[in-house]
């Protein structure tokens, strides 16, 4: 849609009073950022463990 001057009009008409950008925007953003090399490093970067006191209770665990 936002490929014409006149696409980006109305797109930008459609979310200018909205807090947040339409639900399909925010999708793609986020699905440019997770297919991003920033995204890639932050991932493989980053070192997981769990700690092994953690309470079973509630189902999660203590990242």
């Amino acid at each position: 849609m936002s490929s014409t001057q006149l696409g980006e009009m109305l797109k930008q008409a459609q979310t200018a009073q909205l807090s947040h950008p339409v639900p399909v925007l925010r999708a793609r953003e986020i699905d440019r950022w997770a297919s991003s090399k920033d995204y890639e490093s932050l991932v493989q970067n980053r070192s997981v463990y769990y700690d092994a006191e953690t309470t079973k209770k509630g189902g999660w665990r203590n990242w």
